[in-house]
């Protein structure tokens, strides 16, 4: 006897058989029953999922001996045609071979005439997407004035290339991808039935490979069955499609949060060098990727991730050691790469400075971190000039309180010690005398100018200039009279203090290096000064 594939084998003959499609399903049966039938159907949908199966099963539900059911027989002679392929009034069409318009006129030619023994003619036409424009047009008018006795049913896996004239004719159904656990659970009934040990954790591995289609993850089952044998283990599946392993992948992510690059490179390129598909790794690297990030946002891990619970304790390790934004970071770039190999020349290369990226990730601040960081600084750097105000204050040298005698004396000391106490009564007004000079002490009289009107104004209002009056007095120990004016221009001095201020700006950027220091800790920076 001939060896029919898994796929074959297990195809569904009656639409209660049909996995994972059950609002279709139950569309169809309900048409049926309740004869409101279409003209034309539209199945669209991924490769592997029913559509051609669903086709058959409502042609055979349509034309069965025993009459218009749900549940046809599969047992008459127009069952069986359609079962193996041979009906003469329900043709299957490949429109990919059959694209042409001379094509189409052919079959509105045969449309005219009624079925030779069933009650539908019944056309199936697989890939119509693949139909040129013209000859969509030639079928137009066919399709939407058919004869009482024919059916139109489309499959496409591309539902965008089927023009609006042809889908607006049509009731149309998209075949949703079959879940993991539908999946499963049909892989188990297949591998029990033919006496195939599989564990679950594999079975979920096929699952996933399978990407939503029952006919793939049939396929892959018999080809493991062919490796492996009746006793089918985790390690072969993986050889079988080419896998990196769980155990390889978890140590390229080791590597990656322990930021070297080096060991990195050197396990890819034994990857590369072993003939791994570095496209596949890519995938289950993202994979992993997810795996982690989902462990950490996610309590019921267990639901949404398959694997054993070695692997997600494993994993459980690994995500207590980075940041979430870091996890983020790193599914992004490895998705990325992975859309751009598939259109580079250099693909190995694009992957080798994806790896690199992933050591040179670091974690995001928050706002809230951010702020509490710069508060903080603002709060040292107060203190830190608390502290040189003080310094600058004990070390300053102190003067007796002078008389009408020495009011000849020092007038550079005077003039820093009156400073210095206006500051201690108000630091503000104390900050304005350093744009300004001491002109002169007379018997009773102590003149001030300023550079400017502004800080004159300021000065004059009655009570900063009674605070400074005060201070002078008590720093001369003897009353006097306060004279403020506006110098026609700054002093030499100040203008060679404001001189040398110019430059240390210039060469610090302008900025209190403490400051750019401390910006540049918490946001892992650094100064780029151009030539």
């Amino acid at each position: 006897m001939t060896y029919q594939v898994t796929a074959r084998r297990w195809r569904p003959q009656i639409f209660d058989e049909v996995i994972g499609q059950e609002h279709v399903v139950q569309t169809l049966k309900n048409a049926i029953e309740q004869n409101r039938l279409a003209q034309a159907y539209l199945f669209s949908g991924t490769r592997g999922v029913g559509k051609t199966t669903t086709a058959r099963i409502l042609a055979k539900s349509l034309n069965c001996a025993e009459g218009v059911s749900v549940s046809p027989c599969g047992k008459c002679d127009r069952c069986t045609e359609i079962i193996e392929g041979n009906s003469i009034d329900v043709m299957e069409i490949d429109g990919a071979s059959n694209n042409s318009v001379d094509d189409i006129r052919e079959l509105r030619e045969n449309v005219k005439y009624a079925p030779a023994k069933s009650r539908f003619k019944i056309y199936i036409i697989d890939e119509v997407h693949m139909l040129s424009k013209s000859a969509f047009n030639a079928l137009l008018k066919t399709l939407e004035e058919p004869p009482n006795h024919i059916k139109f049913i489309f499959a496409t896996t591309e539902e965008n290339k089927i023009p609006e004239t042809v889908s607006s004719r049509c009731q149309c159904f998209e075949f949703c991808y079959i879940s993991y656990k539908d999946i499963i659970f049909q892989l188990k009934k297949i591998s029990g039935s033919d006496g195939i040990t599989i564990g679950d954790e594999s079975l979920a591995v096929i699952a996933k490979t399978a990407e939503g289609s029952m006919r793939d993850a049939e396929s892959i089952l018999d080809q493991v069955v062919s490796f492996a044998g009746k006793e089918i283990k985790r390690d072969d599946i993986a050889s079988i499609l080419g896998l990196v392993g769980f155990d390889n992948i978890a140590t390229f992510m080791d590597k990656i949060f322990e930021k070297k690059p080096t060991p990195l490179l050197e396990l890819f390129q034994e990857l590369v060098f072993q003939g791994q598909d570095f496209r596949l790794f890519l995938k289950e690297l993202m994979e992993y990727a997810r795996n982690l990030i989902v462990l950490k946002v996610s309590k019921e891990s267990k639901k949404l991730i398959s694997l054993s619970s070695e692997e997600i304790d494993r994993l459980k390790g690994q995500a207590e050691k980075v940041f979430l934004d870091e996890l983020h970071q790193i599914f992004k770039i490895i998705s990325d790469v992975e859309l751009e190999v598939k259109r580079s020349s250099y693909p190995v290369m694009l992957v080798e400075m994806a790896l690199i990226r992933l050591t040179e990730i670091r974690p995001f601040q928050s706002i809230d971190n951010i702020i509490k960081s710069l508060s903080q600084i603002g709060k040292e750097i107060e203190s830190n000039e608390t502290d040189k105000a003080s310094k600058i204050k004990e070390e300053a040298p102190r003067y007796e309180n002078v008389n009408d005698n020495d009011s000849s004396g020092d007038m550079e000391k005077i003039w820093e010690r009156i400073k210095i106490k206006t500051k201690e009564k108000r630091n503000h007004l104390g900050m304005f005398l350093d744009s300004s000079e001491l002109v002169s002490i007379t018997d009773n009289t102590v003149e001030i100018s300023f550079s400017d009107r502004f800080t004159l104004a300021l000065i004059q209002k009655d009570e900063n200039k009674k605070i400074l009056s005060t201070t002078v007095e008590e720093v001369l120990n003897k009353k006097i009279k306060l004279l403020l004016r506006e110098t026609s221009g700054r002093n030499k001095k100040e203008e060679e203090k404001n001189e040398k201020k110019s430059k240390k700006q210039e060469q610090t950027g302008g900025i209190d290096k403490e400051i750019v220091q401390n910006a540049l800790n918490i946001f892992g920076g650094e100064v780029i000064r151009e030539e």
